[in-house]
């Protein structure tokens, strides 16, 4: 019996060998969990790179169809449209679309990020954005209210390398980020020509022209999904996003706040 009880023994683990165990569990959970959220994120990206390629095929057609790129490439609230059936309607009836859903892309998901965790298509958020007046000039065209979902009009603005900001939205795509002057200048603001240049409102700008970015993968990855006219994508880290520019608020004499001049829509693809 006694000899039983020895074996018995022996055959059970001690504490120190339960720990090691645990330490190794623990290490291998370390090891692995990063990888899959990485290859979850590149996923992420993939699926964001076939969606610009859409979205760049559809502006083409547009461009083509009325000679200028449109106002919005989403759209934005009116009348009574608190739900993606109600927006349809609206834009495929009397009031005309000011961007490409529903008459160029009818699948409103192609403008969404699956980084972005607002799902609900009715909930909006009031962004500032300016406009051309007749002489050219940049001038402020007050609050209009896009939705939450669309990622590529507007998302949240950038407070640093690591995050986005919980309530302030910037616009992220913009015909025009500057006055349409003279192409022989001087420039506004200080540009250069060859940034000048990078406009959608210039109908003859370079393929590198910024068009649009979303910004939903800063928190995760410290990285910026960048848009160009070419129709080719760009994963720019955020420090050179913001090297040409924080997204910072200015204030109008009338006291309306604005972001101006989004100093990102100069940047290209092949600045380091």
């Amino acid at each position: 019996m006694k000899n039983a009880a020895i074996r018995s023994k022996r055959n059970g683990f001690s504490l120190i060998e339960l720990l090691v165990v645990i330490a190794i569990i623990s290490i291998l959970i370390a090891i692995i969990f990063p990888v899959f959220a990485r290859v979850r994120e590149d996923g992420r990206k993939t699926h964001m790179i076939s969606n610009y390629r859409i979205i760049q095929e559809k502006l083409a057609a547009y461009e083509l169809d009325h000679g200028k790129y449109p106002e919005v490439l989403f759209g934005t609230k009116i009348g009574a449209s608190d739900s993606m059936t109600n927006l349809r309607a609206e834009y495929t009836g009397s009031t005309p679309p000011p961007g490409l859903y529903p008459i160029y892309i009818s699948d409103w998901h192609v403008f969404t990020d699956p980084n972005n965790s607002v799902d609900n298509p009715a909930t909006t958020v009031s962004v500032h954005v300016n406009k051309l007046d007749a002489g050219g000039n940049l001038v402020l065209d007050g609050a209009k209210d896009f939705f939450k979902m669309d990622a590529m009009d507007a998302s949240p603005m950038i407070i640093n390398a690591q995050g986005l900001s919980k309530s302030v939205w910037v616009p992220r795509y913009q015909r025009a980020w500057t006055s349409v002057v003279d192409p022989a200048g001087p420039f506004p603001g200080g540009l250069t020509a060859d940034d000048y240049q990078r406009q959608l409102a210039l109908p003859a700008g370079p393929g590198s022209t910024y068009v649009t970015c979303t910004t939903w993968h800063v928190p995760q990855t410290g990285k910026v999904l960048v848009l160009f006219r070419d129709g080719h994508a760009k994963v720019k880290d955020v420090t050179d996003f913001l090297s040409h520019g924080p997204d910072v608020a200015d204030v109008t004499a009338s006291g309306t706040p604005t972001y101006s001049p989004a100093n990102f829509w100069k940047m290209q693809p092949t600045r380091p």
